[in-house]
């Protein structure tokens, strides 16, 4: 259609029909708009399209879009990286998420208070309380 919709539509239906747990349909709507030349994305409608690649279990893709997100020059929010934090977490991958931690904070990338209660819900997971107390008093 001409024009086209504007990505606050695109985001507003990525974001309901997320809501609605079809993961698998958000993720082919968003490689199918990426391949329209008048589709340029933003910050909020990759987050969905990350957060729905971690619930289908697919951490590998998520990482792919979340390069894809740099690459397009947008700029990660702490949303972003609470998403990448908790798709490392709900797959058991501790010790990346912590590294990924630890970079986050080296190359100062956006971080709020769900960052850190992310960090010490996975290591209360994994057994380290000692580190998480540690944290959490940081």
């Amino acid at each position: 259609m001409r024009p086209s919709p504007s990505i606050d539509s695109f985001n507003h239906l990525l974001g309901a029909v997320s809501k609605m747990k079809h993961y698998a349909f958000v993720d082919a709507m968003c490689k199918q708009m990426l391949g329209c030349t008048e589709f340029q994305p933003d910050v909020f409608s990759m987050n969905i399209w990350l957060r729905c690649l971690f619930n289908l279990k697919k951490v590998d893709l998520g990482f792919s879009v979340f390069a894809m997100t740099i690459k397009l020059g947008l700029q990660p929010d702490p949303y972003t990286m609470n998403a990448l934090f908790l798709g490392l977490i709900d797959e058991g991958i501790i010790v990346e998420a912590m590294r990924l931690f630890w970079k986050l904070l080296a190359k100062c990338y956006p971080y709020d208070q769900c960052t850190y209660g992310i960090i010490i819900k996975g290591l209360r997971r994994s057994g380290n309380f000692r580190f998480a107390l540690v944290l959490l008093i940081k």
